[in-house]
């Protein structure tokens, strides 16, 4: 009895000691805890403090901090299944959070003609090409600050925008977003757009640095060019932006320059971008493969998008082996954060409301204000009362924007017809009935040029021509007392333009021939309205018309922005 007691007592006495032993331990965790919360609400990313914050990041941190976080969000825009919830569905991209530091996501959309994001909505603005032909930096400003309050109204923090590569290569499928030939008109109109856009607190990212001349075989292409060039024009079109208005962002592009692609050239990135030039916003990759991740922060960029784990473990892999220094992933990691700093979200700006029909008047403003006369008329074209003969597939059908990231997924489009017949011209039955029927058949578009995903992605095709019979051209232009046809052109993201797509189509030649001569029989005038997505070539039948109206694609008050040049 006294060794079963002994055990017992032992026993208890043992149990005792471990339960005390356990609250001592789980005190010590709970304080331990504790004091690392207290720790986390002292260090908090503000404006002021980035250094601080910097500091307190560990290697993986400020590796996350500097890889995005996938093609989420714009795979949902996409209708792709799986691709999660997002604050943007079909923004472009985001950056990671780091919520131990109260560093937050922040969200990167596609531009530069307007906010490409799921939902229709956003104002489609006239492109590039169209804002820089008009040569009113102050309208250009006005329509950057006006992308930039409908970026804030759905908590978009950066723009990926202005396209300012020069369109030296008249086949390049994005000419359409940039501006110009000449690097110093273009680098005047990318300052004023950087300069709107950032008034509304909104990030600009200028882009694509440096020499992307084409889409064909764009991540492999290799722009030979040599010293005086390259300094002369293709990077001073970027130095004059830069040196006007500091966007926070610039993107690094996908070719090779001289043997080097763009994203891994540290003279580029580092010895001009930065030693020379004095860049000091974010320098953030295009959408690239997740291929050398060091070597890309080793080379300047600062944001490897849209962002990929590996690239994150890639990075502290190298750091740990000496590869990649601390204090270029410090640089790197340093910028990143100064760019959050700025953001709507990390400040708690809510989405702010803007005025949308005040957008759709300026959007019509600056589409009028682009179109240029190739061949101008004696006298206006229309003075308010005319009947009009309306032809080809483009006047009932506009071509607003580009195809690929810069499309704008718009909630309306103003075709030459609407615009005319809201204002009461007389356009006759025959000719509407006609090109409405053709329009309805899937038939009558060409294939979206570009990258075959999703046609939200993409953007709106070009129409085919519609076949007028003799008849019906003479009934039509009997009836009216000016003609007007429009011819239209798309091009885009992933695919550059054929040389053929610079001359009519046999259908298109046919009917300004067949038009020309019914017009000139009736001595009536004749006007040849190009919408446009990128040059095209006159002189083969500059003849056949009285006047000639380059449009480019004006936007989506197009229709209406035309009309108001024709009145003038």
């Amino acid at each position: 009895m006294e060794f079963s007691l002994l055990r017992r007592t032992m026993t208890a006495n043992s149990l005792a000691d471990f339960t005390r032993k356990m609250k001592r331990f789980l005190f010590g965790i709970l304080m331990i805890t504790a004091m690392s919360a207290v720790g986390r609400e002292k260090i908090r990313l503000r404006e002021d403090n980035v250094e601080q914050v910097l500091q307190a990041m560990t290697v993986r941190e400020k590796a996350k901090l500097c890889v995005g976080d996938g093609w989420g969000s714009m795979f949902e825009g996409l209708h792709i299944p799986l691709s999660g919830r997002h604050r943007v569905p079909g923004a472009a991209g985001e950056t990671r959070a780091i919520r131990r530091l109260g560093i937050p996501s922040i969200i990167l959309a596609d531009g530069p003609a307007g906010v490409r994001f799921k939902y229709p909505g956003a104002t489609a603005w006239p492109v590039g090409q169209s804002l820089c032909a008009g040569g009113d930096l102050r309208l250009v400003e006005e329509v950057g600050r006006a992308i930039g309050e409908e970026a804030a109204s759905i908590g978009v923090d950066i723009m990926l925008g202005p396209g300012m590569n020069l369109t030296t290569n008249p086949l390049c499928g994005r000419n359409y977003e940039y501006f110009s030939a000449d690097p110093v008109r273009s680098a005047h109109t990318a300052a004023a757009m950087i300069r709107g856009i950032q008034s509304a607190g909104v990030g600009a990212c200028a882009k694509h640095f440096a020499v992307n001349r084409q889409e064909n075989d764009r991540m492999h292409h290799d722009e030979q060019v040599d010293s005086l060039t390259l300094r002369t024009l293709y990077l001073e079109n970027f130095r004059l932006a830069l040196q006007e208005e500091a966007p926070w962002a610039l993107m690094s592009s996908y070719n090779k320059v001289n043997g080097t692609h763009a994203q891994l050239s540290h003279e580029l990135l580092t010895d001009i971008l930065r030693d020379e030039w004095h860049f000091e916003g974010v320098v953030l990759t295009d959408w690239q493969p997740h291929l050398k991740a060091w070597q890309k922060i080793q080379a300047g960029n600062d944001l490897l998008m849209p962002g990929a784990d590996r690239e994150v473990r890639n990075i502290v892999r190298a750091v740990r082996n000496n590869k990649l220094s601390k204090e270029r992933l410090d640089e790197a990691a340093g910028r990143v954060l100064r760019m959050v700093a700025k953001s709507r979200t990390l400040k708690g700006d809510r989405p702010s409301d803007f005025d949308y029909h005040y957008h759709r008047e300026l959007c019509r403003q600056a589409g009028a204000a682009g179109c240029q006369w190739l061949k101008a008329p004696e006298k206006p074209i229309l003075s308010g009362t005319e009947k009009v003969a309306l032809l080809g597939s483009h006047s009932y059908y506009l071509i607003a924007g580009g195809t690929g990231s810069g499309y704008v997924n718009a909630g309306r489009r103003v075709s030459l017809f609407e615009a005319l017949w809201t204002h009461a011209y007389e356009l006759g039955e025959e000719l509407p009935k006609a090109y409405d029927k053709f329009l309805k058949k899937k038939s009558s578009f060409r294939k979206v040029e570009g990258m075959s995903i999703v046609s939200k992605y993409l953007g709106q095709p070009a129409a085919k021509e519609m076949r007028v019979s003799v008849k019906q051209l003479e009934r039509a232009i009997t009836a009216a007392e000016t003609v007007i046809l429009t011819i239209g052109r798309q091009a885009g993201e992933g695919h550059d333009r054929q040389p053929t797509d610079l001359d009519l189509t046999t259908e298109e030649q046919q009917l300004l021939e067949l038009t020309s001569r019914i017009c000139r029989a009736q001595s009536k005038p004749l006007t040849v309205v190009l919408n446009t997505a990128g040059e095209m070539r006159i002189e083969p039948w500059v003849d056949l018309a009285d006047a000639i109206l380059m449009a480019w694609c004006p936007g989506q008050e197009g229709g209406l922005s035309i009309m108001d040049v024709l009145s003038r």
